[in-house]
Formats: structure tokens, sequence, C-alpha cells
């Protein structure tokens, strides 16, 4: 069927009704997601305080490793010397 064909006029309302049923229900689900997302941070961080620390003295040193493998090279600013990058953290 061509585009300017004779029924191009009665396939157009149903397919932008189904395009926009389809934008409602991707834009209902994300909301959805990110309430999710919110109520599962507020229950892991309830009762947590930001000032504890795991040493059994305030002034001991906490050493925190970690490990980062570059999986990109993105781009090299040399005036600025900057690298963009992705990267995996190692566990």
């Amino acid at each position: 069927m061509e585009l300017g064909g004779p029924g191009a006029p009665r396939l157009l309302p149903p397919l932008l009704l189904l395009l926009g049923t389809g934008l409602l229900r991707a834009s209902s689900h994300v909301e959805t997601r990110a309430h999710a997302e919110e109520r599962l941070l507020k229950k892991l961080f309830s009762g947590y305080n930001k000032w504890s620390r795991p040493v059994a003295n305030i002034s001991d040193v906490v050493l925190v490793r970690f490990g980062l493998s570059i999986a990109q090279l993105i781009d090299v600013d040399e005036k600025n010397q900057m690298m963009t990058t992705n990267v995996w953290v190692k566990q």
C-alpha cells in the first residue's frame, strides 16, 4: 500500500491511537519503576547513620580499596590532560 493511497486516511487514526497507547504505557511503567526504586532506597537506608565508622577508635584509619579496569577509551584531551573512558568496577 502506498502512503498516499486510498487506505491511508482510514489507517492513520488507529495507528496513532496504538502509538499513543504504547507511549502512555511506557511512561507509566517508568514512573512505577522510579517509585519502586525510591521505596527500596528508603527501606535500605532507614536507620543509616552517616557518622558511624567501622572502627573501634574514632581516630583509626579506614582503608578502602577498589579496582577499576578501563573497558573503553572514548576521548583524550591532551590540552586539559583529561581522558573520557568507560570503566568496570572490579569486585
